[in-house]
């Protein structure tokens, strides 16, 4: 008996572990995560860089972001998961659309994985591209937006008009405009590739950050 009550207790403890590497990615934590990674895009391209170090870069962006708006934590593991899930639903999309014949398959976040990975050398066009393309993601809830995931949109927002504010007092005209010119056109592509509008605020907010913020930091 006593070995019997053992045993479930074993079972169940490992029913546990195998729950808690699971995580239900949200279209707000997947944003996040390809926007965190893309700010260390060069370190990861480097062939001197330490990658673990980069990664840990990435994870404290992360958490940081997601402790500002009361949002749990994404341990290094199912980022590292998550992302490999990503660059592999890419690809598969890619070699897809690119044999003729297949129909067009769409995805949130084409215009995004498409920046990241468009121009690295693993991505080559397979000679048959395989109908089941939507079985290379990992299993994602999509989730109607939550009052801190909406938070986390202001909060991007917010950002962008404090770095509108510096550009306007350190830049030409010139300078604004072509910044101006490129957040126009990338949030075109953030609109288009999002299907919640939470989600496509976050992006949208996102990418003008990044862009404005390039703009001042070379003035």
């Amino acid at each position: 008996m006593e070995k019997l009550v053992m045993l479930h207790l074993l079972e169940s403890s490992v029913d546990n572990d195998k729950k808690s590497e699971v995580h239900n990615w949200t279209k707000s934590e997947v944003l996040l995560l390809i926007a965190s990674y893309k700010e260390h895009q060069l370190e990861f391209l480097d062939e001197n860089a330490c990658k673990a170090d980069v990664w840990s870069k990435v994870i404290n962006h992360m958490t940081v972001t997601l402790a500002e708006h009361d949002l749990s934590p994404i341990d290094i593991k199912k980022c590292k998961t998550k992302m490999e899930a990503l660059k592999r639903h890419y690809k598969g999309l890619k070699d897809n659309n690119k044999k003729s014949g297949n129909q067009k398959i769409t995805w949130p976040y084409y215009d995004e994985t498409e920046e990241l990975f468009g121009e690295q050398p693993w991505i080559k066009p397979l000679s048959t591209a395989g109908s089941n393309i939507e079985n290379t993601m990992d299993s994602e809830v999509i989730n109607p937006p939550s009052k801190r995931q909406k938070k986390l949109a202001d909060y991007c927002e917010q950002l962008l008009e404090e770095k509108k504010e510096s550009c306007n007092s350190h830049t030409t005209s010139p300078r604004k405009n072509r910044c101006y010119k490129s957040i126009n056109g990338c949030s075109k592509r953030a609109y288009r590739s999002c299907n919640t509008k939470t989600a496509k605020l976050i992006i949208f907010k996102t990418k003008q950050l990044i862009f404005l913020e390039r703009a001042c930091l070379h003035v």
